[in-house]
């Protein structure tokens, strides 16, 4: 559901659950206008947005951080920028769900 929300706003899908640096990323997507590779860790659950929020921890965050650096040494990024974005998926039931995309700052 997160990765078809991105790609209809114009987000490429380069993978998805991929493993660097001993952290799994959820996904792996290249910004519409192809200048920065985006690292977007997905929450999901039932309760209301605002509470699957506070499920990224910071130790989380670091490890998101050392795959983005990891990206970085390996060159994987070809001078492009590297930005840490949360999405949070509330599913809704029986077909009403909520998406938002908190976009982090480019490394």
């Amino acid at each position: 559901m997160a990765s078809r929300w991105l790609r209809r706003r114009g987000y490429r899908v380069i993978g998805r659950n991929l493993r660097i640096a001993r952290q799994e990323i959820d996904l792996l997507v290249e910004s519409p206008d192809g200048g920065q590779l985006v690292i977007v860790e997905v929450k999901s659950g039932r309760s209301p947005i605002r509470e699957i929020a506070h499920r990224v921890h910071a130790g989380q965050m670091v490890r998101l951080q050392r795959a983005a650096d990891m990206i970085h040494r390996k060159g994987f990024a070809a001078g492009r920028s590297i930005r840490i974005d949360v999405m949070h998926v509330r599913l809704g039931f029986p077909c009403r769900h909520e998406i938002r995309h908190l976009r982090g700052e480019s490394t």
